[in-house]
């Protein structure tokens, strides 16, 4: 994947892309309203000044800009757009609708964050996270529609339970917000969630090839039913739970826990980025954790389908890695189930 970092300043995302193994190149903020923008899939916009004065200089008040328009048609194609803090007037003007903010209001302090999304409560081992507002959340979020995804809220100056992280699909691409300063967060627990927002970006296109590969339909018994016309028939099946995360070579992930609450078959599908690795998915009941079902493979998607139907109870997985493509590879597993 072809990724670009815009400029240092407030953030610098570029140097935790570099230690997860991923090279990028750094491009100019004028480079958001060229064409050179659409040599890239992912397009990480620092906080910084810059991304208040281009708007001023390009933009004629009550117009469209050059800029917006160009990164609206990026993410429209299917590129994925990462904004941290002051990069909110991109995403306010690019895609109108989506996220209301308010006024400027730069406010230092420190609060406790909600974990309001499943897959970054799995990554974190956690349902809160302590953040440190460092002046960064300068355009507070007042609401969003119902198309975005909150991953993050938080309770800071006079706004209450407001969305601190985000995301929403648009076109065939996506766009992801944070309203703090990566470089601000200092503790084991902040890197790990500057970590998340590193790899989502990077993951995003995975969930969606993921969650169509569990849609695919399971056949169910030995050879299948058969449907008039000879053509097989199965049970089809919807995404349940998404997991991200990364894994280096020799290492396995967390237990993740699911539960059936009626017999189901299941269909686990694991997406990576990065090329060719060594990877194996394994399932158990956790009630009986003899009986196990397991699948490698060496290129994405890893796919495990149990095609009977399991019983009602929890059950466990774990991903394995052998080998990685990068220092450190973003995954994505799918847990799939009948409606």
């Amino acid at each position: 994947m072809r990724l670009a970092v815009t400029p240092k300043e407030f953030d610098d995302i570029g140097s935790i892309l570099a230690g997860m193994g991923f090279r990028y190149d750094e491009i100019r903020f004028d480079d958001l309203s060229s064409p050179k923008l659409h040599d890239f899939d992912l397009v990480f916009i620092n906080c910084a000044f810059d991304c208040l004065e281009l708007l001023s200089f390009l933009g004629v008040p009550g117009h469209p800009t050059k800029a917006s328009g160009n990164l609206r048609q990026f993410v429209e194609n299917g590129g994925v757009l990462y904004g941290s803090c002051h990069a909110a007037t991109f995403i306010n003007k690019s895609f109108p609708g989506f996220v209301t903010f308010g006024n400027y209001d730069c406010t230092s302090q420190s609060l406790t964050a909600s974990v309001t999304d499943e897959a970054l409560a799995a990554f974190l081992g956690t349902n809160t996270v302590p953040l440190t507002l460092n002046a960064a959340c300068c355009f507070p979020v007042l609401g969003v529609s119902t198309q975005v995804r909150v991953y993050l809220r938080g309770t800071y100056g006079l706004y209450r339970d407001s969305p601190i992280v985000l995301s929403f699909p648009y076109g065939r691409g996506f766009v992801i917000y944070t309203g703090f300063h990566n470089k601000a967060q200092l503790t084991e627990i902040e890197r790990r969630l500057i970590e998340f927002l590193a790899i989502r970006p990077l993951t995003m296109r995975l969930s969606q090839q993921v969650a169509e590969e569990i849609n695919r339909p399971v056949e169910v018994g030995a050879l299948g039913e058969r449907k008039e016309g000879g053509l097989l028939s199965g049970k089809r099946m919807v995404m349940r739970r998404e997991i991200v995360g990364t894994l280096s070579s020799g290492q396995s992930s967390p237990v993740y826990r699911f539960a059936l609450v009626r017999p189901s078959p299941v269909k686990i599908v694991v997406g990576w980025e990065g090329g060719d690795g060594d990877f194996m998915v394994t399932l158990w009941q956790e009630t009986q954790p003899q009986r196990r079902w397991q699948q490698k493979a060496n290129a994405p998607p890893l796919t495990l389908t149990v095609s009977e139907p399991l019983p009602p109870g929890n059950y466990c997985l774990q991903l394995t890695a052998t080998k990685t493509p990068l220092p450190k590879t973003p995954f994505v597993v799918g847990v799939g189930m009948e409606p």
